[in-house]
């Protein structure tokens, strides 16, 4: 009898620690997919234009590529991880500038791979960032945008609960 309560203590407790371990299994997949895309971005001017959050290994794509052909690329690029589950495309085929911005959103992007629901745009200097972070990592994602000296900083992240990220 005095194993059974144990057997159901343990099993009680494993049942209780399981999301957990789903969730930062699930965050830490997430993380590594969001490097992934962020290294093929870096070596594919197809995805200047382009801007991407991952959650739940569902990847979600919108912005811009100058034509049809090139937003396929972009797409075959990403088809390349399997453990992608999904892929949400919103990209509109528009005109896309290359010019200055491109190696601060380069860099901004690197600094986003921790932040798999994050995204970033830069116009004029100016680095924007949609989509969610966990309040406890704001302050960090932010100071370390603000490394990069981008002329300023818009922030337009919507601040998710510990569990929901």
């Amino acid at each position: 009898m005095k194993n059974s309560k144990i057997s159901c203590t343990r099993l009680f407790m494993l049942m209780l620690t399981y999301p957990l371990v789903l969730s930062c299994n699930s965050e830490k997949r997430d993380q590594e997919i969001k490097a992934d895309l962020v290294s093929k971005a870096k070596e594919d001017l197809n995805f200047v234009g382009v801007m991407f959050t991952v959650s739940d290994a569902r990847v979600h794509l919108w912005g811009s590529c100058p034509t049809a052909h090139s937003r396929n690329l972009v797409r075959e690029k990403i088809g390349t991880i399997h453990v992608i589950k999904s892929v949400n495309d919103q990209i509109r085929i528009n005109a896309v500038k290359v010019d200055h911005n491109l190696e601060l959103k380069q860099k901004a992007d690197s600094v986003s791979v921790e932040y798999p629901g994050v995204a970033v745009s830069v116009c004029d200097e100016v680095v924007t960032l949609t989509g969610k972070v966990r309040p406890d990592k704001l302050k960090v994602l932010i100071a370390s945008i603000g490394q990069l000296n981008p002329r300023a900083i818009r922030n337009q992240l919507y601040q998710t609960s510990n569990r929901d990220q």
